[in-house]
């Protein structure tokens, strides 16, 4: 999530470099969702809340699911890469 939240944050700060100033940069940034919800995921962790049942039981059930979905996701994708279509015969 770490290496996410940076990608995307300072990908688009440095997308934007061309723009006219940090301010414009800043704008762009702050249009981006993932960092309000970066940002409000620190705030809930910091102070200690926790956010109610009904909210938190579907996001930890999403969060269990995230890395088998990805690793079927990029199976799919090396399956049907060209660089690695000689690799399904090897193994």
């Amino acid at each position: 999530m770490i290496q996410v939240f940076f990608t995307i944050t300072l990908g688009v700060w440095l997308l934007n470099r061309n723009e006219s100033g940090w301010l414009t940069r800043l704008l762009a940034l702050l249009r981006v969702p993932l960092f309000w919800a970066g940002a409000l995921a620190l705030i809930l962790s910091y102070s200690g809340m926790q956010l109610p049942a009904v909210v938190r039981l579907p996001v930890e059930t999403i969060g269990d699911g995230l890395v088998p979905v990805a690793l079927i996701t990029l199976g799919v994708q090396l399956g049907h890469s060209r660089v690695f279509g000689s690799l399904r015969q090897v193994s």
